[in-house]
């Protein structure tokens, strides 16, 4: 089995965990012009090619990245194929994938933030 290597850190890569669809697509412009306004690089997971190892090549990428901005106010329940209603935990997931590349061998620091309120969008 082929696993990508992670790419060497840039320091102004910031990976973007958030919604792809119609509804967040404002929010996530305006993400990406604020990341790119402050002279960082996006990076997400829409870079990565849809195959059988997609997930070593996402895990490459978080930790080729320094930064990461991860967006859990959509974790929502979605309709299965078969009917069934299940939570999309794909995204809290990624928020996880991280996490070892900041065990105590490195320091980290990190910023959580909840908003009760909705976006215009919504």
């Amino acid at each position: 089995m082929r696993v990508a290597r992670p790419t060497r850190k840039t320091a102004g890569d910031v990976f973007i965990n958030v919604p792809f669809d119609t509804k967040y697509e404002r929010l996530y412009l305006a993400l990406v012009t604020g990341v790119v306004g402050l002279g960082l690089t996006p990076r997400c997971v829409v870079e990565v090619p849809h195959d059988r190892h997609r997930l070593e090549r996402i895990l490459a990428l978080i930790g080729s990245c320094p930064f990461s901005i991860h967006d859990l106010s959509r974790v929502q329940l979605a309709t299965t194929k078969k009917g069934f209603r299940v939570p999309r935990f794909n995204m809290p997931f990624e928020l996880g994938l991280p996490l070892p590349s900041t065990s105590a061998h490195a320091p980290s620091g990190g910023i959580a933030g909840e908003c009760s309120s909705r976006s215009p969008t919504d």
